[in-house]
């Protein structure tokens, strides 16, 4: 019985023997692999900066008291042209001797303009006359020719124009402008629009009558330079006869507001006069601007 099993057995660890072993695959845990992290970027101080392109970020600083521009109060009524309008040369030009001056104006006593120039110490450089372009009793167009010597290099000056009442003569209406004259180099002249009155009287009107010793201003416009107006009733000859000063209500020089004032005058009897209103200047000594109205003066 043993014989028959023994090659059973022999045969079966033949074919063990001949048979290639199978290798089961084992699994391995790889770690979660963490996301890799960008360490931050310091710029060393002490290196060359970089130079700055259109990418350069810019650093905007500003300033922590902030300011409010006030909103400008509409003005009661719109403003006349001015009366008397120096085109060219404007505030601010450099002009040589000879200069060319023009402008519109008027009306005028006789189409009369009368053109002075100022220097810096208060001094007349020079004076001339000028005549408007137009029928008599009307506004029109002026042009002069101005000559100046200075002993400077440049000067400032100021140069006045100025029409008169074809009621009485007397001094209307006068505008300025600020110039440097110079006695070498060239000249450098500028030329402006003919723009609203800077001063207007709009209480009394032109041939109102005044009473009781006290005359009631309402007005508006503007002034150049800080401080007030100096407002003035004239007798029929010219003489104050009654002056006061008046603050515009306004933002600043520059800036349109209005005024109203009370003056009281004193006559002994009833005649025209004149209630006029200007700016004055203490740089260049002297009136820059004036505006003025004929009225009936009652004691």
């Amino acid at each position: 019985m043993i014989r028959p099993i023994f090659p059973l057995l022999l045969t079966i660890l033949t074919i063990a023997a001949c048979t290639e072993a199978t290798v089961l695959p084992t699994s391995t845990l790889t770690p979660p692999t963490s996301p890799p992290t960008s360490s931050p970027t310091f710029v060393s101080q002490t290196g060359t900066p970089q130079p700055f392109t259109t990418t350069t970020p810019v650093i905007v600083i500003e300033d922590p008291n902030v300011s409010f521009t006030p909103t400008p109060v509409p003005l009661p009524i719109s403003l006349p042209k001015e009366k008397v309008a120096i085109l060219r040369p404007a505030s601010g030009s450099n002009v040589t001797s000879p200069f060319r001056v023009n402008g519109y104006a008027g009306p005028s006593w006789n189409n009369r303009v009368e053109l002075r120039l100022i220097g810096e110490d208060g001094r007349l450089i020079s004076k001339t006359i000028a005549y408007l372009l137009s029928l008599p009793g009307n506004a029109g167009p002026f042009t002069a020719e101005m000559e100046f010597e200075t002993t400077l290099i440049a000067e400032t000056a100021r140069l006045e124009v100025s029409t008169f009442s074809t009621e009485d003569t007397k001094l209307d209406h006068m505008a300025s402008v600020d110039l440097i004259l110079l006695s070498i180099g060239a000249p450098l002249t500028h030329w402006t629009i003919h723009g609203p009155e800077q001063i207007t009287i709009l209480s009394p009107r032109e041939y109102d009558t005044i009473r009781a010793g006290r005359a009631s201003v309402k007005g508006v416009g503007w002034v150049n330079l800080e401080g007030p107006l100096h407002l003035d009733v004239l007798d029929g000859e010219g003489n104050v006869v009654g002056t006061t000063l008046v603050q515009i209500d306004s933002n600043g020089p520059g800036m349109a507001g209005t005024f109203e004032v009370e003056v009281q005058y004193q006559i002994d009897e009833a005649q025209l006069g004149r209630v006029a209103i200007y700016e004055t200047c203490q740089t260049i000594p002297g009136i820059i601007h004036y505006a003025s109205v004929i009225v009936n003066l009652r004691p």
